[in-house]
């Protein structure tokens, strides 16, 4: 499970840089901060750390 979450979430900040250096409306510091503030506010079990969702729901092989 951490390997799609690991690609979706590097997809996601090269998204969010491209987007904060291609309009030049949010600084790239700007994004980074809000990133961060995210990632503080979301809850552990949805973190990389897979602790919740399809990890959990997923019978072991």
């Amino acid at each position: 499970m951490q390997i799609p979450c690991i690609k979706r979430n590097a997809i996601g900040a090269v998204n969010a840089c491209n987007a904060a250096l291609n309009t030049h409306i949010v600084s790239f510091e700007t994004t980074v901060k809000a990133m961060g503030e995210i990632c503080r506010d979301m809850r552990c079990k949805f973190k990389e750390t897979a602790l919740g969702g399809l990890a959990v729901c997923m019978p072991c092989c």
